[in-house]
């Protein structure tokens, strides 16, 4: 068998007819046509059949190899004239002959037998490991002969060598069917033949790849010289899969191992060919009317061919790229523009626009706002938000963007339809299918604002300039009509990105306080949390908080309108993951903020005094004086101040001395039971509290912070969470033995044990300990001298 990197479909004959002949009894290719009466020699013995003369032919090295000739024997070409071959009729008066004569008849008889079972075993094997056959009748004569020559020339390195030489010494006809190139494909050409290795390299430009010559193809062919180009699909049946390509003096026929290559040969060759036409027509053509007409045909071409390739993508795109920066500055430009851009509407819709395109699009939205194509700019538009990374590296796009919905807001229903847009970028689903379209949107529409209010005079001033921008606060109030894209919204807006003067005017502050509102009436918590200072916040304003506070507001809202926000974003991070003594201690510089809403009867502000009070967050007396003045000051406030007297004397007769020392619940037991517990007598002597494997959860850490004394604390088993240890972490700080074995614990949880400096034995047995916290909290606590740590990530 040939090897695989070889050209093994060889013809001995060439097929002058151009056509291929089949049997129609038994559907099989005929033989016949790869033999041919002048190639055989002369002195070939008359009455053999088709194998056994071109077995004749080759029996110079066709001889196996372990038959080896000594020195002085005879070759089989020098016996030929006297050795009767396979069939030969042999006369009566040369019927006796010597045994010598007799045994090398029966050694030449079985030589031509094996050759010819040889050549029968690799026809077959051609067929099925056929490579791709170029049939020429465009070179010339002297060329063909150039090419025989070089052929012979060459140095026999296996069958197919052997056979080429044969064919040339054979005088083998250079009409049309011959074979244009017997040489195997270069090195690096590892993939099999195409078009691109055949014609160009890719379906790129010719001069920007590298070529691979091979045979008579040494030279790539031009596409503006190809006159016809079509697959003979009436030789599929005999599995002969033909593309030919008419030239001016002459065709070629390419042929590919199956149907699926041909196919993918001649649409590349076609896609090329058209491409090449459109490019020069439509660049050279001064006639708009006829430009349209044809770039029309170009956008149906490319919208219906079959490929799939990265030219197949860029190449139309950058035709149009190059009709839209024709005479940018001439007047007709808006025009000649709006019509070229609704003629590519399908193509803008499949296809990613460019750089250069999108900067010209965008340069059309600017100059015509309410002329511009919308339906036709809405497609790249959305592409643009939906698959967009990074706008540092694609400003062009943002800009598209920007200028589009500016656009959108020029028209008369400019509201509705930016709504509109809002909403079909979403979908109609409850979750947006694009991750990247939520930021993206909320990124072009802060860089809008930032962009017209950075130099802005102070104190603002409104004008007639603020109507185009004022869409893009109108964005941010839509986005956050959609639950998905509300967390997304508030997680760019935590940093608060607007500049002074954009929060400075009225308009925009009354869109943004809706946003904010929305933000702290959501229940999850990764939504109101952005309400709240980030960890690496800038110093003014470091959050909304501080941006929205009454006492020296950012935003200009009505002073009743953001004591009401104010209070509902606290009480939003209060009711969730900011009841702690910690968020009360980073806030107490905004004490005066908590007062003057308390004094509009908010109960979270209330709330938040109460607990100023009640976890002494402020030790200075005038401080808690005016504290309890406000709480006195509205019927709540009372309310409040009254339940607060009540848990403080609870909590004194609590831990005044007595009640034992050591004390475990029953497996049973509730966070309801441990309320009863602490509610029945005087606990101030509890030092060791076990409430191993029963079903308390975090909800009663609010109870056992009423223990400063106790130093003993096992939960074991239990539902106990982060909030919980959190709790317990900032208000028993002489703990020193605290086992949390198999509890639900993270290390959200704990980390804050890095503030009991007395811990000294710690069990956190199968719990969700990684272990970058256990070593953070190792270094944080050098006083612990037991700690568990199995069958964690951190073991």
């Amino acid at each position: 068998m040939p090897s695989y990197n070889q050209d093994i479909n060889v013809d001995l004959n060439s097929n002058e007819n151009g056509a291929l002949k089949t049997d129609a009894k038994d559907g099989k290719i005929d033989e016949s046509r790869y033999m041919s009466v002048e190639q055989i020699p002369n002195n070939a013995p008359v009455g053999l059949n088709a194998d056994q003369e071109i077995a004749f032919a080759l029996r110079d090295f066709l001889t196996p190899s372990s038959t080896a000739l000594s020195d002085g024997e005879p070759s089989p070409s020098a016996l030929s004239q006297t050795l009767p071959f396979i069939d030969e009729q042999v006369d009566g008066d040369d019927a006796t002959h010597s045994e010598e004569e007799l045994q090398q008849s029966r050694e030449t008889e079985e030589v031509l037998n094996n050759a010819a079972c040889r050549l029968r075993r690799w026809r077959a094997a051609s067929r099925k490991l056929r490579r791709p056959r170029i049939i020429n009748n465009l070179s010339s004569k002297d060329e063909k002969d150039s090419n025989i020559s070089k052929v012979c020339n060459s140095g026999h390195t296996d069958l197919a060598d052997r056979l080429r030489s044969l064919a040339a010494a054979g005088s083998m006809s250079a009409s049309a069917g011959e074979l244009l190139s017997l040489a195997p494909p270069p090195p690096a050409a590892t993939a099999p033949p195409s078009p691109g290795c055949l014609l160009s390299p890719s379906l790129a430009d010719q001069s920007s790849a590298e070529y691979f010559p091979s045979g008579l193809l040494e030279h790539p062919l031009s596409y503006s010289c190809m006159q016809e180009v079509y697959c003979i699909s009436r030789w599929d049946p005999a599995r002969k899969y033909c593309l030919r390509i008419v030239m001016p003096h002459g065709s070629l026929l390419l042929q590919a191992n199956d149907a699926y290559t041909r196919d993918q040969w001649y649409h590349s060759i076609i896609w090329r060919r058209n491409m090449i036409r459109y490019k020069n027509f439509l660049t050279k053509t001064v006639r708009k009317e006829v430009v349209l007409k044809e770039l029309k045909n170009m956008v149906d071409f490319v919208m219906t061919t079959p490929l799939q390739d990265e030219s197949v993508t860029r190449a139309p795109l950058q035709i149009l790229t190059d009709l839209l920066s024709e005479n940018k500055e001439s007047e007709d430009w808006e025009e000649w523009a709006e019509m070229v851009t609704s003629a590519a509407a399908p193509l803008l819709a499949e296809r990613c626009a460019a750089g250069d395109l999108c900067a010209l699009l965008a340069r059309l939205c600017r100059r015509r706002p309410r002329a511009a194509p919308l339906p036709a700019l809405a497609p790249p538009v959305r592409r643009v938000l939906t698959r967009n990374v990074d706008f540092a590296r694609a400003p062009n796009g943002r800009r598209l963007v920007r200028d589009y919905i500016s656009a959108l807001s020029a028209h008369n229903s400019g509201s509705s339809l930016v709504r509109r847009f809002v909403e079909v970028t979403h979908g109609n689903r409850a979750t947006c299918p694009y991750p990247r379209a939520a930021p993206n949107l909320a990124a072009v529409a802060l860089a809008a604002l930032d962009d017209h209010y950075r130099d802005s005079a102070t104190p603002h001033v409104c004008d007639e300039s603020e109507e185009e921008v004022l869409c893009f606060a109108d964005i941010l109030e839509h986005m956050c009509e959609y639950e998905d894209w509300l967390v997304v919204v508030g997680a760019v807006l935590q940093p608060v990105p607007l500049c002074a003067g954009a929060m400075s005017c009225p308009r925009v502050a009354k869109r943004l306080g809706k946003l904010l509102n929305a933000l702290a009436h959501d229940p999850r918590c990764a939504a109101h949390a952005c309400v709240a200072p980030a960890r690496a916040a800038r110093l003014c304003p470091p959050s909304w908080l501080r941006a929205a506070a009454p006492s020296d507001p950012l935003l200009a809202l009505p002073n009743e309108e953001l004591c009401q926000i104010w209070g509902d974003m606290l009480g939003g991070l209060l009711n969730c993951c900011c009841k702690r003594k910690s968020f009360l201690q980073s806030m107490s510089k905004q004490l005066p903020d908590f007062v003057l809403v308390a004094l509009t009867a908010h109960p979270a502000a209330i709330e938040a005094l109460c607990l100023f009070l009640e976890w002494e967050v402020t030790t200075g007396e005038q401080t808690q004086l005016e504290i309890i003045a406000t709480l006195q000051g509205t019927e709540l406030g009372q309310k409040y101040y009254k339940d607060l007297c009540e848990r403080q004397q609870n909590l004194q007769r609590l831990q005044s001395e007595g009640g034992p020392r050591r004390l475990a619940l029953p497996v049973r037991a509730t966070d309801a039971d441990v309320a009863e517990l602490l509610d029945a007598g005087a606990l101030g002597n509890l030092e060791c509290l076990s409430l191993a494997f029963t079903s308390v959860t975090s909800a009663c850490a609010h109870h056992l912070i009423k223990l400063p004394s106790l130093r003993y604390l096992n939960l074991w088993a239990t539902k106990f969470g982060d909030s919980g240890v959190q709790l317990i972490a900032e208000h028993l700080p002489k703990l020193q033995v605290l086992n949390l074995c198999e509890t639900p614990v993270s290390d959200k949880g704990i980390e804050a044990l890095s503030g009991l400096s007395n811990l000294r034995r710690l069990n956190l047995n199968s719990t969700k300990l990684s272990a970058e916290a256990f070593e953070v909290l190792r270094q944080r606590l050098p006083h612990l001298q037991e700690y568990d740590i199995r069958y964690t990530e951190a073991w």
